[in-house]
């Protein structure tokens, strides 16, 4: 986003703040007066792509009745439901050692379009599908290795290659069962991949939490409806 943090509160809690102290209806009408290093999905993509803005009024249109401190008790809410559950992070800086902090949370979701979503869907599956073949090729024909596609050293001697699973096969064919993908957009609204995380994505457990939260403050709002 390019937003720098404050001196005494992170990026994640400030844009939650801003969203938290505007009503709902100002998300669709005046938008405009939040700081620029807010990142502020609807009103942005409203101003510069006209018509990309439609997946959000559903949402709008549930949250018309409640005010700033309708949501700003729906926060407060999830945040003690995130401290109880001991869904934090831990936090270590040059001036922070070991701090555990509640996993950023903002109210207000941010709604990814269904075409979007199919291409990001895609695009993960077939990512996924290419990583899971490597892994099976690295400890099988090992054929990326002989075309020299990736240096034999860098596989072979790297620290959680394991030579005593060479020619094993697993189930299915399958060595990746959880995956964690980082997804950036960049200027032009294009998704790309920053690292995937194969091993054990620590990030899987906000997502179901964040996701368990979000139903419990949108009552009555299903993922169809909007």
């Amino acid at each position: 986003s390019g937003a720098r943090p404050s001196a005494t509160r992170s990026a994640p809690e400030r844009w939650s703040m801003a969203a938290l102290t505007t009503n709902v209806r100002p998300l669709v009408e005046h938008r405009s007066v939040l700081p620029a290093c807010v990142p502020d999905e609807p009103w942005k993509r409203r101003q510069t792509r006209q018509g990309e803005f439609c997946h959000y009024e559903a949402l709008v249109a549930h949250l018309a009745h409640l005010g700033p401190a309708d949501i700003r008790n729906a926060s407060d809410v999830a945040n003690r439901s995130f401290l109880h559950q001991g869904v934090t992070f831990t936090v270590y800086s040059d001036t922070e050692r070991g701090t555990e902090r509640i996993f950023p949370f903002d109210v207000i979701p941010w709604l990814i379009p269904s075409a979007e979503w199919d291409t990001i869907k895609r695009g993960l599956q077939q990512r996924i599908g290419a990583l899971n073949h490597f892994i099976h090729d690295i400890y099988h024909e090992q054929q990326i290795l002989h075309d020299h596609v990736v240096p034999r050293g860098l596989v072979v001697r790297a620290q959680h290659f394991r030579r005593e699973a060479v020619g094993i096969d697993v189930p299915h064919n399958r060595y990746i069962h959880v995956v964690g993908s980082h997804l950036v957009r960049d200027a032009d609204g294009n998704y790309l991949v920053l690292e995937d995380n194969l091993r054990s994505p620590s990030g899987v457990s906000y997502v179901l939490a964040n996701r368990t939260a979000t139903s419990k403050i949108f009552l009555g709002l299903r993922p169809d409806d909007v």
